[in-house]
C-alpha cells in the first residue's frame, strides 16, 4: 500500500490556504510571511506610500 503526503502552506495571518511567500526587511532584519493573495495585496498597499519615496538598498 502506498502513502501520499500532501503539504499545504497556510497563511501566517489567517490560517487560510496561502498563495504566496512575501519577504520584506525592517532595519537589518529580514522577514518572510506566507499570505493569501488578498492579504499580500493589502500588505503591499499599506507599504506603497513608503515604497514610492524610498530608494532600493544595494545588495549585500
Amino acid at each position: 500500500m502506498g502513502t501520499r503526503t500532501i503539504v499545504e502552506t497556510l497563511s501566517d495571518l489567517s490560517g487560510q490556504k496561502a498563495d504566496r511567500l512575501v519577504t520584506f526587511g525592517v532595519g537589518s532584519a529580514r522577514y518572510e510571511i506566507d499570505l493569501t493573495d488578498s492579504e499580500a495585496h493589502a500588505f503591499l498597499e499599506l507599504l506603497q506610500p513608503y515604497i514610492e519615496v524610498a530608494r532600493k538598498a544595494p545588495k549585500a
